[in-house]
Order: structure tokens, then C-alpha cells, then sequence
């Protein structure tokens, strides 16, 4: 149970540490002789936890136990590295701070979640004080690292290897499955410790909705902004460039209304986006420029940042990620409602902003603030996107352990049955194995932890966390090894990784006014004028789908410009304009490429076309990893006509007649067999979202000789062996 610790009230001049300091005081005192101790103390964004609580606590820590180590986990190296830079530049916390971790240094060692995660935190020897920020809605990163610092702990506990004491530091009251956990696996109770400081009022402007374009009203709101109609003016006649805050997902906010607006006015303004994955330098570098911009704040990136000349922040209301769909058993993408702690996070951006001079900045939101769907969030519900990455890392961190023994808080309100289903999926894709001499089913990473899929989850070479380009990611590095493939095999799944990283509709969208102006053209004819545009061996499987049509058109524009312009950031009309190829994500493809195979050791093209031509066993090769990664996302088309293509795991129809589906002519092949009248063929897709049924955004079909491997591994039927069980272990 929580141990509430009243705080005196607050007083205009009091601060965060006067009102917390002596608490914590108190605390070490009262529980001097305890081997293990916990405070959760609550304050809200902008209220000096990091600057001014955590150092004033350092230097007591130090001063009372000299031989004391110390560290802070934060979420990000943006987070650590900051904040070592704002410690060093403040005379009285100058020195007190290391970014990283040497166990000779008695400094405080800012760490990231992912260095703590991978082993940092049980490298600190003995007595230790452990501050932790704590995000407010919980994170597959977020999860490991409490379940790692639990194990920590009682590792310590049990070979009574002097103290620990953990600070835990959030915007609001601890979550209820954190101190469950802390309870049940160290049987230790968490000071809850209310700092007493109340967020300061935010203006909330409600927005309303046009009715055929909701975000019509954003739009004509910011052109106001931006035109200068409502910008306030400088006395002296200078006018700073003016900021816009935007809360939500960075592709809808460029399609649906940064876009837009660049039209309406006619001029352009900078447009930046943070997300997860971004560098400490981009924050800085869009923070610093001087120009007219937005800032789209995706609702994942874990970090309130101080703005300056902001005129408004607009939200969304939504987020855009990976959605459990029970019904199909599969991880469209789709928009979910912020909870209640993220719609808090928005705000405290707002009442830590720079106002442009003269100007009040607006909260203004799409979506009433105390809408009831705000409200009945679960903290769980963003982790089930998450469920394949969130069990690959347990099999990774926690191998041969049973789930129940697993110390990660959240798992106590996920079904067990879940985590069987991801964990036979990830088994069929050959990431983990089952733990040996085990009487009760565990599962362990297959192969050398450092290839493992658990560690493309995090890689820049996937940047929207999928397990199953991570699987594709984990093979690549397994055949880079000398004599396991041929360089062009290697060369081929390198860019087809960097294509679906940029996404295969967004890097190649079809143009359906020209396609419309073809009439009643069939699929295989918009292929054959796609072909014609293609090189290389994309060109020479063609016919073979998604993804190596858009290999063969991004290798003729290599091959015939050498590289590709960011100036420009429209695309080029391929195939009689039916598909146009998008001239940023093509450059973006080109520096994914470049990146793999310096990371890999592999030299660079001197002929982009030559030196990727495929030998049969290499085309094999290609096929065979594909179909082990995604073979969880694949189509079935019966080669009984009257019966319809269904996805592979659940059997339910899925919905082919969206546009981007026409890249694989698939009939043709259905009515070659249909005097069959069993059996079938799959395509693989790499991105799914759903409406009424699940939509695959690209197909690639996957030949019978590149089944062979993982049939059998399985048995002869795909269809009965990778069936999901999800529906029926967890109902």
C-alpha cells in the first residue's frame, strides 16, 4: 500500500525543494537501517524535479554517505544529455553531474532507460540512491526498466549487498499495477510524498468541427496566425517569427492541416516534428530557428520542452499507433483518444511556453477536455500495440522465467493468454526458442542476444517499432556474417528494409485521378505500365507485388540520378503517372541504405542495378526471409474462387479493392488453380489498417519455394498451424 506523507501547504515563495527536501530528510533517517527503500514523489511538469530537486538531494546524499553512488534514469538521451548541460552551466550544481556511467567517478550518473535497461543498473555497486522519472502513461521501455530495477534490487536484498534507495519522480500520483509490483516481488511499501504544487490554469479554446473536413477550422484559425491578421505587433516594428505548437500524430497533422495551410497561404512555413526517435541536435535545431513554424509534438514523444514566440498550441486529441484488434487477432494501425495524464502533458507545454510578444497562448482543442472517452482510458491500452515487442522483450530480459515470476507491474493487468499467442507467433518467425529442462513452457532469444529481433525494436533502421521488420533486421545481420549469402542477396534485403521503414504506400502512392482517367483499366495493365518504369530485379519481379515494384522504381531513379533531392519534396508521375515516387522518403531510402551497410561492413554499389541481379538461391534467400518475418501478416487466396482471400491467422475476409492493392494481380493467379479447388497461395503485407474488415496496404506474393523452410518447422498446414488461439485463451 502507498504511505501518504502530508506536505505543508504552499506559500508563494516556498519551491519544490523547500516543501520536499525535508521529507526526504526524514525519510533516510526514519529508515536508516532498511536494506531497501522507496519515494514516489509527485510534482507537476516544470516544477524543478530535475534541476533543482535531485541535485539538492545528491549533495545531501553525498554529504551524509561519502562513499554513496548515485544514478538518474531518464527516458531519452535528449533528456540525460540536457540535463548534465543545464547541471554544468549552474554555478551551484556544476560538477555534481556525469552524463554516463564510471565506477570510478563519484558523480551522479545520468543514464537513459535503455542503458539501465541493458545492464547499467546492476553495475552500481553497494549503498546506491536511484532517481527514476516516470512517465505518465505506461511504455513497453518504461516497463522493462521498472521490472530490470526491480530485479536489481532484490538481487542486492538477497545477497545483502549494502542499501538502495529508489526516488521515484512523476507528474502525478503513482499508477496502482507500480506499487502492486514493488509489494509483491520486494515486499516494499512506497512513500507516496504530494509536493503540494498545483499546475497553473491553462485558456482552453474547444474548437469546433467542420462537418466534411475536420480539420478545416485548424486551418483557417493558423492562416490567420501565420498571415498576421491576428499576430500581434512589436512596438518597435520587428516581428519574430511566430510558433505554433501541434499536438498529434505527425502524418496526419502534415496531410490534414500543415499541408493545407501551406496552400492556402502561399508561403512557407518551417514544418518540425518530434517523435520518439528524433536526435538531441534536431530538438535543438528546430527549437533554435528564427522562422515562422510548427512544431507537430507526436503524443508518444515522452518530453514537455520550453518554446519560445508561441501564438497557440493546438491539439488533436488523438494519437495514431499499433491497435490490438481482438476480432482478427492482428496490429492495424489506428487513432486512439489521449488519456487524461497525456491531455496534462499538452498543457504543461502551454504553461511552460515563451509567449510571442503580445500574445496569450490558447490551449485550443479538437475534442472537449472532459470528454467521458478522456476519462475511461486504461493505462494498459497503449502497451497492447505494443504486446509483440513488450513479449519478445521478456523472453529477451526474463528467459526460462514463468510469466506470473516476471516483475514487470503492467503484466498484472494483461491476460497471460496474450503472451502465449505473441509468444508462438514470435516462435514460428524463428526469434525465440523454448527455455530446455524446463517442466513448465518458458521461452529464450534464438541465437546471439546481439542479432536478436529484441534489438532492431529500438534500431533507427525501424522507426515505427515493428517485430516484424526487427525479425527481417535480426536475419540481415545473422547472413552479413562471412560465407552465410551472397553480397547481392544481402544488398536486395537491405533496401527492401529501407522501403518498408518509409512505407511502401507513402514511398509509392498510386495517382487515382490518372488511374481514373484509364477507365476500365484492369490491375495487370496499371502493373505492366509500372513495370515499364522499374530496373534491375525489381523490374524482373514485377509481377510478384508491392514490394518489388517499388525496388525497381526507387533503383531506375538511383541508377539514372545517383542520388535523390530533399529540395524537392513532391514525387515523380511513374507508369503513365499511375504511381508517382516520393522524392524525401526516396532520399530517406537512399540514407537507410547507406546507413545498413556501413553499420554491416558491406561496400556500397559501384553499378546499383548490377551489383543487385539475384542468382535462383539468392531470390530464394530474399523470399525465405521475408516470409519468415511477415508471415503472420499474409492473405490467403483459396484457388476456390467462390471463396474469398481471408488473412492467414484469423481467417476473416479482408477488404482488396483499396488501391494500393493493385501492385499484385492477383486473380490471374487465383483462376490459374481454381480447378484445384483446395488450397492456395499467400502475399505477405507490411502495413494493415482496418474499417469494416482489415485493409492490407501493400502485397507481395510469397512463392511454395520459399514455404518449404518454414513448413517444415511447422507441419504442412501454414493455415492450421499459425491459426490464432488468441480468441480462445483469453475470452
Amino acid at each position: 500500500m502507498d504511505i501518504e506523507t502530508p506536505m505543508p501547504s504552499p506559500t508563494s515563495s516556498s519551491t519544490l525543494s523547500s516543501r520536499v527536501i525535508p521529507v526526504i530528510k526524514s525519510h533516510f533517517a526514519e529508515h536508516n537501517d532498511d536494506i531497501a527503500t522507496c519515494l514516489h514523489i509527485a510534482a507537476p511538469h516544470g516544477a524543478g524535479k530535475s534541476t533543482q530537486l535531485v541535485p539538492e538531494v545528491w549533495r545531501f546524499v553525498c554529504d551524509t554517505w561519502p562513499e554513496c553512488k548515485g544514478a538518474y534514469l531518464q527516458s531519452t538521451e535528449y533528456q540525460a544529455s540536457s540535463l548534465h548541460k543545464v547541471l554544468e552551466d549552474n554555478e551551484e550544481t556544476r560538477g555534481c553531474s556525469s552524463r554516463g556511467y564510471d565506477p570510478a567517478d563519484s558523480r551522479l550518473a545520468l543514464l537513459t532507460y535503455a542503458e539501465a535497461i541493458d545492464g547499467l543498473i546492476f553495475e552500481l555497486p553497494s549503498d546506491r540512491v536511484l532517481f527514476v522519472d516516470i512517465e505518465d502513461v505506461p511504455t513497453l521501455e518504461g516497463e522493462l526498466l521498472l521490472g530490470r530495477l526491480i530485479n536489481s534490487v532484490d538481487a542486492r536484498m538477497t545477497n545483502d549487498d549494502g542499501w538502495t534507495s529508489i526516488i521515484l519522480l512523476g507528474a502525478g500520483p503513482l499508477s496502482q499495477h507500480v506499487t502492486q509490483a514493488f509489494s509483491q516481488f520486494l515486499e516494499l511499501d512506497i512513500e507516496a510524498v504530494d509536493a503540494g504544487i498545483e499546475p497553473g490554469p491553462v485558456d482552453v479554446v474547444e474548437l469546433g468541427r467542420d462537418r466534411e473536413d475536420k480539420y478545416a477550422p485548424v486551418v483557417e484559425m493558423l492562416q490567420k496566425v501565420f498571415q498576421g491578421s491576428e499576430m500581434p505587433k512589436l512596438e518597435d516594428g520587428g516581428e519574430p517569427g511566430a510558433c505554433v505548437v501541434l499536438f498529434g500524430d505527425p502524418a496526419s497533422a502534415l496531410a490534414g492541416i500543415v499541408d493545407p495551410l501551406q496552400r492556402q497561404l502561399g508561403f512557407s512555413v518551417a514544418h518540425k516534428s518530434f517523435t520518439v526517435d528524433i536526435s538531441g541536435r534536431y530538438i535543438r535545431e528546430a527549437l533554435e530557428d528564427p522562422n515562422p513554424k510548427i512544431l507537430c509534438v507526436d503524443p508518444f514523444f515522452p518530453i514537455v520542452l520550453q518554446c519560445t514566440n508561441v501564438v497557440c498550441a493546438v491539439s488533436m486529441g488523438v494519437k495514431c499507433g499499433r491497435v490490438f484488434d481482438a476480432e482478427s487477432s492482428q496490429f492495424p494501425w489506428g487513432f486512439m483518444r489521449l488519456s487524461r495524464h497525456e491531455l496534462n502533458r499538452e498543457m504543461a507545454w502551454v504553461r511552460s511556453a515563451s509567449p510571442f510578444p503580445g500574445a496569450k497562448v490558447n490551449y485550443v482543442t479538437m475534442n472537449p477536455v472532459d470528454d467521458p472517452a478522456v476519462l475511461s482510458v486504461r493505462p494498459e491500452e497503449q502497451l497492447y500495440g505494443d504486446l509483440m515487442a513488450l513479449a519478445l522483450g521478456l523472453a529477451y530480459h526474463w528467459p526460462g522465467t514463468a510469466l506470473r515470476d516476471m516483475p514487470v507491474p503492467i503484466l498484472a493487468r494483461m491476460p497471460a493468454g496474450a503472451f502465449d499467442e505473441a509468444w508462438r507467433r514470435l516462435s514460428a518467425m524463428g526469434c525465440i526458442e523454448p527455455y530446455p529442462s524446463q517442466t513448465e513452457r518458458t521461452w529464450r532469444i534464438n541465437g546471439l542476444p546481439e542479432d536478436s529481433a529484441y534489438h532492431m525494436i529500438g534500431s533507427p533502421d525501424n522507426p515505427t517499432r515493428s517485430v516484424h521488420l526487427a525479425a527481417m533486421l535480426s536475419y540481415i545481420r545473422v547472413l552479413a556474417k562471412p560465407g552465410l549469402c551472397q553480397l547481392p542477396t544481402l544488398r536486395v534485403l537491405i533496401r527492401m528494409a529501407a522501403i518498408i521503414a518509409c512505407d511502401v504506400g507513402s514511398l509509392v502512392p498510386l495517382d487515382l485521378e490518372a488511374i481514373d482517367k484509364m477507365g476500365d483499366a484492369q490491375p495487370s495493365q496499371i502493373v505492366g505500365l509500372i513495370r515499364d518504369d522499374c530496373a534491375g530485379i525489381g523490374k524482373q519481379q514485377a509481377h510478384n507485388g508491392s514490394l518489388w515494384l517499388a525496388l525497381g522504381l526507387w533503383q531506375e531513379r538511383k541508377d539514372a540520378l545517383g542520388s535523390f533531392s530533399v529540395v524537392s519534396t513532391g514525387s515523380m508521375g511513374r507508369g503513365c503517372r499511375t504511381v508517382r515516387l516520393h522524392n524525401v522518403l526516396s532520399h530517406e531510402v537512399d540514407g537507410r541504405v547507406e546507413n545498413m551497410e556501413r553499420d554491416l561492413a558491406i561496400l556500397p554499389c559501384s553499378d546499383e542495378i548490377k551489383d543487385t541481379q539475384l542468382t535462383e538461391d539468392g531470390l530464394d534467400v530474399v523470399n525465405s526471409v521475408l516470409v519468415n518475418s511477415w508471415i503472420h501478416q499474409s492473405v490467403l487466396f483459396p484457388y476456390a474462387t467462390d471463396r474469398p482471400p481471408v488473412d492467414l491467422i484469423s481467417l476473416q475476409p479482408v477488404y482488396l479493392d483499396e488501391p494500393a492493392t493493385v501492385f499484385l494481380d492477383w486473380k490471374p493467379r487465383q483462376m490459374e488453380r481454381k480447378e484445384l479447388g483446395r488450397g492456395g497461395f499467400i502475399a505477405i503485407y507490411c502495413s494493415v489498417s482496418k474499417k469494416n474488415a482489415l485493409i492490407p496496404g501493400d502485397l507481395t506474393y510469397m512463392p511454395n519455394s520459399a514455404l518449404r523452410g518454414i513448413r517444415n518447422r511447422l507441419g504442412p498446414s501454414l493455415s492450421a498451424a499459425l491459426h490464432t488461439t488468441y480468441m480462445t485463451n483469453v475470452e
